[in-house]
Order: C-alpha cells, then sequence, then structure tokens
C-alpha cells in the first residue's frame, strides 16, 4: 500500500513537472487564441482549449500574464466594426476591453467614439474623460471630447427654439382661433354685442354716404333742370362780342350751348399784340477748279480772277432757289493728265493688266460636274428598275425639285475647296441596277468645262491689258477751268412785342393785319419809325434786323474756306399787327376769361378754361366718387332737433361692464 501511494506520488510530481510551461510558450499560445479571435473565436473557447490540452495552470497564467495583450485584441477588433460602422459590435468589443484592462485608454476612447455614432453624448462624454484622465495626451480623444460638447450646445439650440415656436405657434392658433377657446355665456353674449354693434356703425356711415351723395345729386339735377334767361345785350360791342361767342360754342362741341346768349358779360378789353418777322435769303458763293478732258478746242488768253462777289450775275427772286453753277470764261488751262502721266492709257481695272480672268464656270479648274450623273460616273438602269406604286411616284416627284436643289447647293460648296459631303445626293446604288455614265470623262462624274485652260479673256480690255483713262478720255490731256457754285439758303426770325397769356403757337397762325412790309435795301434808323407802327415796336425791329443781317459764319467756329463766301442777297422786313379782346363773363356761378384774337372775319378764340357743356354731370359724379372714397368723420354730439342725420342713424345703446358683472 505504501509503496502504491509512492508511486502514484512520484507520478503526479513529474506530471506537475511536464505541466509547467515557460513565459515564452505561453505568448506562443496566445499568438495563436488571438489568430483564433480574429476568425470570430468565442470567448469560452480558450478556457475549453486550454482543458482540453490538459494546461488548466497554462489558463491561470495566461489571463494572469497578458490581459493587456487580449483588451488591445478587443480594441482592434472594436476598430475594424467601427470602420464597418456596424456601431453596437464596435463598443461591445470596446467595453470587453475594458473589463480585461480597466486602464487601457484607447479602448475608452474607442467607445466614446462608438456612444457618439450612437447619439449616446453623456455616455460618450464619460469615456472620453476617463480617456483623458488614463492619458492627458490622447489628441484624438481630446478632439472628441470637444465634438460632444458642441453637440451638446447644438442641441440645446435647437430645444430653445422649438419650445419657442411652440409658444408662437400656440400664440397664434390661439389668436387666429380664438373660439376654440371654451368662453363662459356671458363672454359669448358680451362678443355677439359687439359684432352687432360694429354692423350697426358701418351701416350708419354707409346710409350717411349715401344720403350726402343723394342730397347732392338733386341739388345738381335742380341746377340742371333750372332754366336759363337769356341776357340781353346794351351795346353794339356788347353784341358783337356775344355772337362771337356764340359762334365758339357752335363749332366747339365740349362748350356749352348758346354760350353767348346765356353768360353775364363783366367786361371787356381791346388790345393788341405786334409780331416783328425777318425774311433773310443768304446767297453762298464758292470757286471750285474743275478738270474735264480735252478735245482740241483751242484756249484763249487766260484772265485775271477777280474778286468772288465782284462777278454779276442774274438776281434770284425765288426764295427757294436751287444750286446753280457758272463757268467762268478766260480761265481755261490745258495740262497733261496725272493719272495716265499722258498715255491716255490705264492699266485694266478688272484683270488688274493681266489681259485674263479665271474662269467663273469651272474655278480655274478645266472641268465641271456633269450634269447627267451629277458628279457619280454612273446613272440608274431604269429599264431593270421595278414598277413603282402611284403614291410612290407623286412622292418621289414633290421631292426631287427640292433634292436637286440642295444637292446643288452642297456641290457649289465644295467647288469653292470646303470639304462638306452632299448629304442629300445619295447613292444611286442602294436603289438598283446602275450603268456608265455615257457623258463623263473617263467615268470621273466630270466634264471639261469649255474654257479649256481654266482662263478666260477680260470682256472689259478684251486682252490688252489696258483701258482708256476716264479723266482725259483717252488724249492726255486735261482743261482746268473755274466754276463758280451759288447756293441759297432762307432764314425767318419773329419776335411777339405786347402782353397776352395767348401762346404763341398760336399767334403765328394768325393771319393779323399787316402794316410795314418792305425789302431792306438801307440802313434803318430806330428814332425814325414808319407810319402806323409805335415807337418801341419800331425799336425792337431795327434790333433785330441788324441781328439778321449778321453773317452767321463770321464766328471762328464757322468760319468758311478761302474761296467762300456767304452774303445777304435778299431781306424783307414785316410788321403784323393782331389785335384780340380780354373777355371776362360768369356762368353757372363761375367766372372765366375767353380771348378773341385776329382781324375781323377771321377771329379765333382762346380759353384755359371753360364752362363744359357737361360739367354738371361731370362735377356731379366726381363729387360722388369723392364722397364716397372718403371716410365719414364722425361728428360731435348734438340734440334730436340740431342733429340732420338723427332721422336715419340708428341709435346705438352701448353697455359698460364691471369687474363684478364679468366675475
Amino acid at each position: 500500500m505504501g509503496e502504491h501511494d509512492h508511486r502514484d506520488t512520484r507520478q503526479n510530481d513529474s506530471a506537475q513537472e511536464d505541466t509547467q510551461w515557460s513565459t515564452a510558450d505561453v505568448r506562443d499560445l496566445i499568438q495563436r487564441l488571438r489568430a483564433m479571435r480574429e476568425i470570430s473565436a468565442p470567448d469560452s473557447l480558450l478556457p475549453a482549449v486550454l482543458s482540453h490540452l490538459g494546461l488548466p495552470a497554462a489558463q491561470e497564467q495566461v489571463a494572469s500574464l497578458d490581459s493587456f495583450t487580449l483588451a488591445q485584441a478587443y480594441h482592434d477588433k472594436g476598430d475594424k466594426y467601427y470602420v464597418l460602422e456596424r456601431y453596437e459590435k464596435a463598443l461591445a468589443a470596446y467595453e470587453r476591453g475594458i473589463d480585461l484592462d480597466p486602464g487601457f485608454a484607447f479602448a475608452h476612447r474607442g467607445k466614446g467614439d462608438a456612444l457618439y455614432a450612437l447619439g449616446r453624448y453623456e455616455e460618450a462624454l464619460v469615456a472620453y474623460e476617463l480617456a483623458l484622465l488614463l492619458d492627458p495626451n490622447d489628441v484624438r480623444a481630446s478632439a472628441g471630447k470637444d465634438k460632444v460638447l458642441r453637440a451638446f450646445q447644438s442641441v440645446r439650440e435647437q430645444a430653445v427654439a422649438h419650445t419657442e415656436e411652440q409658444k408662437l405657434s400656440t400664440d397664434d392658433k390661439w389668436q387666429q382661433a380664438p373660439e376654440s377657446r371654451r368662453l363662459s355665456q356671458d363672454d359669448l353674449d358680451k362678443r355677439i354685442e359687439y359684432i352687432q354693434r360694429k354692423v350697426i356703425e358701418g351701416t350708419s356711415k354707409a346710409q350717411l354716404h349715401i344720403k350726402r351723395a343723394v342730397d347732392k345729386a338733386g341739388e345738381y339735377w335742380q341746377q340742371t333742370n333750372k332754366s336759363l334767361e337769356p341776357r340781353r345785350a346794351t351795346s353794339v360791342e356788347e353784341e358783337r362780342i356775344r355772337q362771337l361767342v356764340n359762334i365758339w360754342s357752335v363749332g366747339n362741341w365740349q362748350i356749352a350751348r348758346d354760350l353767348g346768349t346765356y353768360m353775364d358779360l363783366v367786361s371787356w378789353i381791346d388790345d393788341e399784340v405786334w409780331e416783328i418777322r425777318t425774311r433773310t435769303h443768304w446767297e453762298t458763293r464758292i470757286v471750285e477748279t474743275v478738270a474735264e478732258p480735252y478735245i482740241g478746242q483751242p484756249v484763249g488768253k487766260i484772265e485775271p480772277l477777280w474778286p468772288i462777289w465782284d462777278y454779276e450775275f442774274p438776281a434770284v427772286v425765288d426764295l427757294k432757289a436751287q444750286e446753280s453753277r457758272i463757268r467762268l470764261k478766260g480761265q481755261d488751262e490745258v495740262f497733261s493728265c496725272t493719272a495716265c502721266n499722258g498715255t491716255g492709257r490705264l492699266l485694266c481695272a478688272a484683270c488688274t493688266g493681266r489681259g485674263w480672268v479665271v474662269c467663273p464656270a469651272c474655278k480655274g479648274r478645266r472641268r465641271l460636274r456633269c450634269s447627267t450623273c451629277r458628279g457619280r460616273g454612273y446613272i440608274a438602269d431604269w429599264q431593270g428598275s421595278e414598277k413603282k406604286s402611284f403614291f410612290q411616284k407623286q412622292a418621289e416627284n414633290l421631292m426631287r425639285p427640292v433634292n436637286e436643289k440642295v444637292s446643288d447647293l452642297f456641290e457649289e460648296i465644295r467647288q469653292q475647296s470646303v470639304p462638306i459631303d452632299n448629304s442629300i445626293d445619295t447613292d444611286l446604288t442602294n436603289k438598283g441596277r446602275i450603268v456608265p455614265c455615257p457623258d463623263c470623262v473617263n467615268l470621273v462624274g466630270e466634264v471639261d468645262c469649255a474654257c479649256g485652260t481654266g482662263k478666260r479673256i477680260c470682256s472689259n480690255c478684251q486682252g490688252s491689258k489696258t483701258e482708256l483713262c476716264l479723266h482725259c478720255g483717252g488724249i492726255g490731256k486735261v482743261v482746268h477751268h473755274h466754276e463758280i457754285v451759288r447756293r441759297f439758303t432762307f432764314n425767318t426770325q419773329s419776335q411777339f412785342i405786347g402782353s397776352t397769356a395767348i401762346p404763341e403757337q398760336r399767334l403765328k397762325k394768325a393771319s393779323g393785319d399787316v402794316v410795314y412790309n418792305a425789302e431792306i435795301t438801307e440802313p434803318l434808323y430806330a428814332d425814325a419809325a414808319s407810319k402806323g407802327v409805335p415807337m418801341d415796336v419800331w425799336r425792337t425791329a431795327v434790333q433785330l434786323v441788324q441781328l439778321a443781317s449778321a453773317n452767321p459764319n463770321s464766328s471762328p467756329s464757322n468760319s468758311l474756306g478761302p474761296r467762300e463766301e456767304i452774303r445777304a442777297g435778299l431781306q424783307v422786313l414785316e410788321l403784323v399787327r393782331i389785335p384780340y379782346i380780354k373777355v371776362d363773363y360768369r356762368y353757372a356761378d363761375q367766372d372765366y376769361v375767353l380771348y378773341i384774337y385776329d382781324v375781323e372775319g377771321q377771329e379765333k378764340f382762346y380759353a384755359d378754361r371753360y364752362p363744359a357743356r357737361w360739367d354738371r354731370v361731370e362735377r356731379l359724379v366726381r363729387f360722388i366718387t369723392t364722397d364716397l372714397m372718403t371716410p365719414s368723420q364722425e361728428a360731435p354730439r348734438a340734440s334730436s332737433a340740431e342733429d340732420p342725420a338723427r332721422g336715419y342713424r340708428v341709435p346705438i345703446e352701448k353697455r359698460t361692464y364691471s369687474d363684478t358683472e364679468e366675475e
């Protein structure tokens, strides 16, 4: 028995010696186990493997020696899940690593990242704080903490904004829908009574507007129906004025009828306006040198050229004379033509002296496109073609002219050396049998051009390379002579003397009474007035004549050339007297002013305002519109006897409320 026990004891000691693992062996085993964890082996597999290997002591040694390594393995596993956005599994892996090694700062930081991604900001902040407590230099943990704090601030601001929005929405709903509140019966009665009071007040204001409009309309209607009494003239002049006013009212449909008969003539004044008119006929003379071909006529002795105004020409009576040219005698001189150097011929302008031009048909290519096959070299064999239906033939007949025009256009573009395909001109090989074109040269789709060389003889010079000089007519000599060009312009100036309200545009249309009309042939004197012309009018006329006689080109900016001069050829002064009558009258309780101007038999009328034929109706409509658009003002309360609107205004009883009644 003792030997057997001793033998067992030795066997157990040898087994314990065999199960003793070195640190290197344990670490190698850990690496293999970590490889198993990389392939997602369960966490309970480690004890089972160690027990299966008969290494229970190694299990304790592994747990005591390499807990940090296992925590790091779980941290790496959590990072992989985090990259794959599987935040729940990443959080579980980080927590497993923290359980194995609570002092592992990276695992706390990874846990914070996973919690932030899941929206659990409070727990993420705690995880970041623990990571910074373990490792204050961890930059990623510090950045994660700041990120969580900013998220807290954003959430707080959104909550405040949402609270205010809900509050405003509640207030709007409360204001927009007050009926949703539960009101008492007294509140409902008060609100109904308030609405009734407002309706009655609005009705009263509308009734007031309508009554005022109706009263005013009745007043104007009475004025319209009121018969006007004709007025009698007390003098011949008054009778003439009334007749002229009646003529004015008949000729203008806007003026009240028979105005001269029914108006009250207050006063009238006879006065006059003078119009000063000056008509100046300006003549401009220009000396020009003209060259013409020499025809062999003998040239006489050359005479000197006199001053431009020393030449006497026929007088021009027409105020709108045309330009004229007068050739001066004794000024002809013969010179050699400078354009052709006396040869009488110039290089041809059409061919630039070559005698030929490029053929416009073939553009110098010596060949043209064949019109039979249109440049294809073959044509369709119509004998072997199938018979087409009537509609197909009609469609082809309609499209054939269009296609030919488009094809010709493309071909002309190609003739200009532009590489463009003719999309309209389709290939005939796709339509049936073809035969060679009988008109083409070597079956290339071209025929010989009539020019043969790509050139044609110039039609202008007929191949001589020169043409006659246009300046000398082929003689080689020209004759220079002088001409005086006479140009005439007509200028009119007018000025009115006298004070009147009649516009000048109307006064210019008046014929008036011509008092003075004469041609200015001698100087006028301001103190020697003509008969029947007032002194102030004559002096103004003299000044206007002097101003009109001044040369318009005397200023340096309008100076003429050395061989051009201008002078007043004819000047006429005309003084016109325009009489007028200023009439003050009254019609329908309104004051008006009328001007009757021009000579007898041609009277004209002017007035700023006048009694319109439909004036009463117009004023009635304007008053009603203004009255209805203007809000009525509440008048002070009066007694029943003094209040004119009491008969149709509905009385309103305003009830007073007290705090006791509301309670």
